[in-house]
């Protein structure tokens, strides 16, 4: 991220929080947390002009209004869930599937179009799960979400959505050793700034408790798998 585009981040972060008086101090850590709170307004926004545009709507237009052919198209709240799910198997491809997908979910403070839904299809859970599907062999490196339910099995035919991984191949290869220095020596404010500098993931990270280790689980495998090389580790150029 250049100055100008932290600039106009700090900007955006003003104009949430007026009474603050934080001058402009452009780390990535700062860069991060204006970065946080400008994505959860938006998201606060998002969820409630999805909840106005199905007041009036029949149950079957609920759900068709509602269900999902892809990540992006997923509320941005439903998008974070699965990421942090995602960041319980890094390097392995996650599936949602279940109701966040076919539309027939149900939230907190959900209007009552959906819960006149919900009734019409028989379900009492107040609460949908964020039903996934990942290969049985992978084990979870961290805690999961509240809410999440892993199923073994996906009946054939049922939608999955693919969850975003982290794409190493982005990270230049000059910047190899530096991601295993900061690794080594925990330093995840780094490791986010190479994150958001070569895009590897279409995730938000604000070096927060959670974040930290979600950020570290990915480096290291990435390291594991040999995504990531030391440089001594590479092999020699051909003349």
């Amino acid at each position: 991220m250049t100055t100008l585009d932290a600039y106009d981040t700090w900007q955006s972060f003003r104009l949430l929080h007026p009474l603050s008086r934080e001058p402009f101090n452009n780390t990535p850590a700062n860069v991060a947390r204006w970065r946080y709170h400008i994505w959860h307004k938006e998201s606060q926004a998002e969820a409630e002009q999805g909840s106005a545009e199905i007041l009036d709507c029949r149950p079957v237009e609920v759900i068709d209004r509602r269900a999902v052919s892809s990540f992006q198209e997923m509320p941005m709240k439903t998008r974070v869930i699965y990421q942090q799910i995602a960041d319980c198997f890094p390097g392995a491809q996650v599936y949602a599937v279940g109701s966040r997908v076919s539309g027939e979910y149900i939230d907190n403070g959900d209007p009552e179009a959906v819960v006149k839904m919900r009734q019409a299809l028989g379900r009492e859970k107040p609460v949908s799960d964020y039903d996934f599907f990942v290969d049985r062999k992978e084990s979870s490196s961290g805690a999961l979400p509240a809410g999440s339910d892993r199923l073994f099995y996906v009946p054939p035919g049922e939608i999955k959505i693919e969850i975003p991984m982290w794409d190493f191949s982005r990270l230049p290869e000059n910047e190899h050793q530096r991601a295993i220095e900061s690794v080594q020596h925990g330093r995840v404010v780094d490791l986010i700034n190479l994150h958001d500098t070569y895009k590897l993931s279409p995730y938000f990270y604000c070096g927060c408790s959670g974040d930290e280790q979600a950020v570290l689980r990915h480096f290291r495998q990435a390291i594991a798998d040999g995504k990531i090389k030391a440089n001594n580790e590479r092999k020699p150029e051909t003349i």
